[in-house]
């Protein structure tokens, strides 16, 4: 996923220099709509110890920008997502016990601010309200004991999109930090890079 990153940077800088893509400017405005998908790395620290897991996220994605300044924009931003991020550890109470915390749905809002830097080329920074339904199991071989808690947090990050025909594409980079998991005084983070793939209207 840092490929795809590095990539459409590269992408970004080869259509600023390009006089052919500078004669198409990026549109600045509008609505949009969009799958979003990429590495998810959730992090775990009780004040003592630390650790973390990453996997797949998935999702949706609508927003609506602003133009101003000629290259300028501002817009609010939805995403509902998934995580497959879990992490298990045995013999916890027991030996042969499991317990289980994973990551489920995700839901953010928010707002980008970016700039139009060349050809169909847009960069920009966003940051907005998350909540994260975290799950957790227990599994002591004979009884499975199973609750959940919703996660307040902030999210920042920044991206880069592409103009390519009717779609536009981008790699972006999150950071957002969540407060205690069902009161345990683990303290939740997570880093996001992803790819997606947006439709203007």
């Amino acid at each position: 996923m840092k490929r795809l990153i590095f990539s459409a940077v590269a992408l970004a800088a080869m259509g600023a220099a390009s006089p052919a893509l500078a004669q198409e400017r990026a549109s600045v405005g509008g609505g949009y709509v969009g799958v979003v998908l990429g590495y998810d790395e959730v992090s775990f620290d009780d004040g003592v110890d630390s650790g973390g897991t990453g996997d797949l996220m998935y999702g949706v994605t609508a927003g609506y920008d602003v133009g101003f300044g000629g290259s300028g924009f501002f817009g609010a931003e939805v995403e509902a997502a998934e995580s497959q991020v879990a992490i298990t550890v045995s013999d916890v109470l027991t030996v042969g016990d499991s317990f289980t915390l994973g990551a489920g749905r995700d839901l953010y809002v928010g707002a980008r601010v970016g700039l139009a830097v060349g050809g169909r080329t847009q960069v920009y920074v966003k940051a907005g309200y998350t909540n994260l339904k975290m799950n957790a199991e227990y599994d002591d071989g004979t009884t499975v004991i199973a609750d959940s808690d919703s996660l307040d947090g902030v999210r920042v990050g920044a991206g880069v999109e592409i103009g390519v025909g009717a779609v536009a594409l981008r790699g972006e980079y999150r950071y957002s930090k969540y407060g205690e998991v069902l009161d345990s005084g683990v303290d939740l983070t997570r880093h996001q890079l992803v790819a997606a793939a947006v439709g203007r209207f």
